[in-house]
């Protein structure tokens, strides 16, 4: 913007021309608690009222470029499929309801992000996509769901060779993530399990190998685990085979797996993890 463009916006500021419809503030007291607000039709107000507005407005733009006067540019980028006014409309609609954190993950830069939804779609994006922000900020959008869907899994390309996906009827499978191409962040992703009513939804997702061991814990608390050699590896567009079998009105809540015991020098188990079945099984994501 330059000085041209700047007093070619003043002269928008008259009683003719004016294409402000609303007027809305506040005033504060030195606490900075708000006493009262001001919201009203600009058109209504009477005209002594409307000029002095009027005036307020065009002595705002009466400043210096750089100085008091700040250009803010909107790039084409943000008006595409996927870019910053999409994601800002999609969380203005969200109304924020229903939404958690999933899960979070150590990362080194040289990892590949997949992330899983409830109905069985999958995304996997390189890290360095994701731009880093700080501590307390909201990030970028990593998927574009479909409506009623939700993120139920996020893993990380090195912590397994294959991905371990559970439905809430305790049907399950392996697949081999390479199955799963790299895309960009944002995307809709690719069909990753075969939902049917004999499945339901997916309620979690794991990159495991075959060392590597699970549980199952239903909504009563049962708990199964399995070791992971013993489900089927199967293709990406299919629902897998019984991993428990369920009472009526019973569904599985969560997956976990089982944290590996650390090795000593030798290779072998470090003392003090001697499997013992009676004891509470420690869980890693």
């Amino acid at each position: 913007m330059n000085k041209k463009e700047v007093s070619e916006i003043k002269r928008l500021f008259n009683k003719n021309k004016c294409h402000v419809r609303k007027l809305c503030g506040c005033y504060v007291d030195a606490e900075k608690n708000i006493k009262t607000e001001v919201k009203h039709a600009f058109l209504s107000l009477d005209e002594e009222e409307m000029f002095k507005y009027i005036n307020i407005f065009r002595s705002c733009l009466s400043g210096s470029l750089g100085r008091n006067l700040i250009n803010l540019e909107f790039p084409i980028e943000q008006e595409e499929t996927g870019g910053t006014q999409e994601f800002l409309l999609r969380l203005r609609d969200s109304r924020l309801e229903d939404d958690e954190l999933i899960e979070v993950k150590l990362t080194d830069d040289q990892a590949e992000i997949l992330m899983v939804t409830m109905l069985g779609q999958c995304i996997r994006f390189k890290e360095t996509d994701v731009r880093p922000t700080g501590r307390s900020a909201m990030g970028v959008i990593g998927m574009s769901l479909m409506d009623e869907d939700e993120v139920v899994g996020v893993q990380v390309s090195t912590q397994g060779d294959t991905m371990l996906i559970v439905s809430e009827n305790g049907m399950g499978k392996r697949t081999d993530i390479d199955e799963y191409t790299v895309q960009h962040r944002g995307g809709k992703g690719v069909k990753c399990y075969k939902i049917t009513e004999k499945t339901g939804n997916v309620v979690g997702a794991k990159a495991v190998d075959d060392s590597r061991e699970v549980m199952l814990i239903t909504t009563e608390g049962i708990i199964i685990r399995l070791q992971c050699s013993d489900i089927s590896n199967l293709g990406r567009i299919t629902s897998g085979v019984k991993l428990i079998n369920l009472d009526e009105g019973i569904k599985v809540a969560t997956i976990a797996k089982v944290r590996k015991q650390p090795a000593d020098e030798d290779g072998k188990d470090a003392e003090g993890f001697e499997e013992d079945t009676d004891k509470t099984v420690e869980s890693e994501d």
